[in-house]
């Protein structure tokens, strides 16, 4: 174990062998499988997530739209 982790376009996530699964049912392809930065599914949530920050409108704070857009460019959309 130890504190590696890999930088995603959402984020950081724990490196291979990151973390400490023993006692648990939770085999290597699964816990890869939960960790799996899918761009795909993120631009469809995200595409979700703008349609209900529209719903504020001008009140929107800017950060947030600056953050949902640069996201969307890390994940290639």
């Amino acid at each position: 174990m130890s504190g590696r982790a890999d930088e995603t376009p959402i984020g950081w996530i724990p490196a291979a062998g990151a973390l400490d699964t023993a006692g648990t049912n939770v085999t290597p392809a699964r816990l890869a499988e939960a960790l799996r930065c899918d761009s795909r599914e993120w631009l469809a949530a995200l595409d979700d997530l703008g349609q209900f920050y529209g719903e504020f409108g001008p009140r929107l704070p800017q950060p947030i739209t600056q953050a949902l857009a640069a996201t969307r460019r890390r994940l290639g959309g």
